[in-house]
């Protein structure tokens, strides 16, 4: 998998594009990198993958949802969307979504670059415009 990583100072915004085959340890290394960078601002992150392409199991969806709610590198309240192109991809990130629910981040799956973005943008969790309204498969 080729990830470039891309953080707006002035928002703190992490944006990843992946292509290629994409692996679960690869997701886990990456989330890592933005963690430890200092430009972080810590509440959103994007990672873009519709250049991408995985099949994960369900253990594997379950364990990145784990290591996300662990891994430290968002601030309570911070938001993380999905962009993929595929019906696999759409599918298996809403299961992580499912399991990610109750790790005091929102988790969002799209497949258009500028509802992804749009979320992002909402002020909050407890703003009831953030939640869900997105394209479906």
């Amino acid at each position: 998998m080729a990830v470039t990583l891309c953080i707006n100072p002035a928002t703190g915004r992490a944006t990843f594009t992946g292509t290629g085959t994409v692996t679960v340890e690869e997701l886990k290394t990456v989330a890592l990198r933005v963690g430890a960078s200092p430009e972080f601002g810590g509440k959103q992150i994007l990672w873009d993958l519709a250049g991408a392409s995985f099949n994960f199991s369900t253990a594997e969806i379950r364990e990145l949802a784990e290591f996300t709610k662990v891994g430290g590198h968002f601030q309570s309240g911070g938001k993380a969307a999905y962009l993929v192109s595929e019906d696999l991809e759409f599918g298996l990130l809403r299961m992580f979504e499912v399991f990610r629910e109750q790790g005091g981040v929102q988790v969002a799956v799209f497949r258009e670059r500028e509802e992804a973005t749009s979320w992002l943008d909402i002020a909050g969790p407890d703003d009831p415009s953030s939640l869900h309204g997105r394209t479906g498969g």
